[in-house]
C-alpha cells in the first residue's frame, strides 16, 4: 500500500504494481469538514465521477475491476479544495509474492522449459551444458520473473542468498576483486540443484506452458500416462429408410503426470489448476518452433504433503473438442 497526503485530503491505495486477483482499494480520507466531495477520473467511457463523504469522512472505491481490464493506467483525484492526486500503475497477473519463490528441484529432460524465481537478495544461477557450468541468471537486486533453461542442459543449479550471504558478496564485490577472485568466490558458494530427468524410449512427453499465482511464466515436460478419446455427445435423427443418422462431438484429453517428485515440488507446479492461461506447446516440424495451442486443466484440487517423502503429481487436461452441435 502506499499513502499520500495533500493539505486537507489523505489518500491510501494500491502500490505502484497491482495484482489483478487481489482486492485493489482507493480510500480516500478528509483531514478536516471542508471538502466534501472528490472527482474520480476512471477515463474511457465511464469519465469522471463525484464521490461525497459521509459522517465516516471516508469514501472507499473498489479500482478491481479496473485492475483486471486494463494492464495499467494512471488513477487522478481532484477535491473541491483543489487537492489534486496522480498516482500511475502497472498491472501484474496473479497475487502478491511472497519474500521468496524457489524453483523446483525435479524436471524432465527436454528444450524450452522456465522457471520462476522470486527472490529479494541476490540470485546466482548457472546451467551445465555440454560439460561446461554456463550462467544464466547473475542479479545482485533481487529478481521476481520467469528464466529460461539453455537448450542442451543436464542440470541446474541456483543460490538464492539470505541477507547475511547478501551483504557479504557485497562487502567481497566492494573490495574490487579480480575476475578469477569472483570466480573461485562463486565456486565456493554452496548451490542447490534442480535435475533433469533422462526420458524415456516409447514414452509420450508434452511440453506445457501455464501463468503462475504471480503473474511469471512457467514451461515444463509431463510424461503422458493416459490419453483419452471420449464421445461427449450423441444426436440420432430420423431417416426414410430403416437406417440411423447420427452426429458425435468429440474430445481428446490426456492425464499429465511427474513421477516421484518432492511436496516442496508438488507446490510449485500445483498453480496449474489455477492458471486461466494454460497451452499445450506443439512442435511444428515446418517452422522448427512450438506453438501454443489453448487446454483446459479439468482437475480442480491438488493436495501438497507433508514431509519428505516422494509423491507423483498428476493433473487432467482437456486439449481438444470437435462439437458438431
Amino acid at each position: 500500500m502506499r499513502t499520500e497526503t495533500n493539505g486537507n485530503i489523505k489518500v491510501t491505495l494500491f502500490d505502484e504494481v497491482a495484482y489483478d486477483r487481489e482486492k485493489n482499494l482507493v480510500i480516500v480520507e478528509r483531514l478536516t469538514e471542508t471538502p466534501t466531495w472528490v472527482d474520480v477520473n476512471y477515463g474511457g467511457s465511464i469519465g469522471i465521477i463525484r464521490y461525497y463523504f459521509d459522517q465516516t469522512d471516508k469514501i472507499t472505491i473498489d479500482w478491481s475491476d479496473i485492475i483486471r481490464s486494463y494492464a495499467g493506467g494512471e488513477l487522478s483525484i481532484y477535491s473541491k479544495t483543489l487537492e489534486e492526486f496522480n498516482f500511475e500503475y502497472t498491472v501484474k497477473q496473479g497475487k502478491r509474492p511472497p519474500l521468496s519463490i524457489s524453483p523446483c528441484r525435479n524436471m524432465i529432460f527436454g528444450d524450452g522449459q522456465k522457471i520462476e524465481i522470486i527472490h529479494n537478495y541476490s540470485v546466482f544461477v548457472f546451467a551445465l551444458v555440454s560439460g561446461a557450468w554456463v550462467k544464466i541468471l547473475y542479479e545482485l537486486n533481487g529478481y521476481d520473473g520467469s528464466l529460461e533453461i539453455p537448450e542442451g542442459a543436464t542440470m541446474v543449479k541456483y543460490r538464492l542468498n539470505n541477507l547475511s550471504a547478501h551483504n557479504l558478496f557485497m562487502d567481497f564485490l566492494a573490495g574490487e576483486p579480480t575476475p578469477k577472485q569472483i570466480s573461485d568466490f562463486l565456486a565456493a558458494i554452496k548451490y542447490d540443484i534442480i535435475l533433469l530427468k533422462p526420458r524415456s524410449c516409447n514414452t509420450r512427453y508434452e511440453l506445457l506452458k501455464w501463468t503462475s499465482a504471480y503473474g511469471n511464466e512457467k514451461r515444463a515436460w509431463f510424461e503422458v500416462e493416459d490419453f483419452v478419446v471420449e464421445n461427449t455427445k450423441t444426436q440420432e435423427f430420423a431417416t426414410l429408410d430403416i437406417n440411423y443418422k447420427v452426429l458425435k462431438n468429440r474430445e481428446e484429453s490426456f492425464t499429465a503426470a511427474m513421477y516421484g517428485i518432492m511436496p516442496s515440488d508438488i507446490e510449485y507446479f500445483s498453480d496449474i489448476i489455477t492458471s486461466d492461461e494454460v497451452y499445450l506447446m506443439v512442435y511444428n516440424e515446418a517452422t522448427a518452433l512450438y506453438e501454443p495451442e489453448r487446454v483446459f486443466v479439468s482437475t480442480k484440487k491438488i493436495t501438497i504433503p507433508n514431509g519428505v517423502q516422494k509423491y507423483d503429481f498428476k493433473i487432467d487436461i482437456k486439449h481438444r473438442h470437435y462439437d458438431l452441435f
